[in-house]
């Protein structure tokens, strides 16, 4: 129910921004999150935005990685909400189970604690 919500009023919230110009500013191409008006809208919702993600590592990720024409192909579509990306994150053996994911530590005196 909470990530419905959150949902919902992400996409009103994207509405209103489009209605009144967010992202339109000078230097933001368009990019609502570059707003500066951005964060205090996101802040006057109770709920974390479900599409965080999108704008933190899979755009960044889609202009560094792309070639420019790449880039004209799916910028677009990413900053237009036509196309959500989304982080996925897998471990041999324990598939997309984020709970069983499992690591080892190895202290190794020689290394100070970890300092170089």
């Amino acid at each position: 129910d909470r990530h419905v919500r959150a949902l919902a009023k992400h996409v009103r919230l994207i509405e209103l921004c489009r209605s009144i110009g967010v992202g339109s500013e000078a230097g933001t191409d368009g990019h609502i999150l570059k707003s500066p008006d951005f964060p205090t809208l996101v802040s006057a919702l109770a709920d974390d935005l479900p599409t965080m993600l999108h704008w933190i590592m899979f755009v960044p990720n889609i202009v560094s990685l792309c070639d420019d024409e790449q880039c004209a192909e799916w910028l677009p579509l990413c900053r237009d909400w036509r196309m959500i990306g989304c982080y996925a994150q897998t471990e041999l053996g324990h598939g997309s189970n984020v709970r069983a994911l499992e690591t080892t530590a190895t202290f190794l005196p020689e290394s100070k604690g970890g300092q170089p």
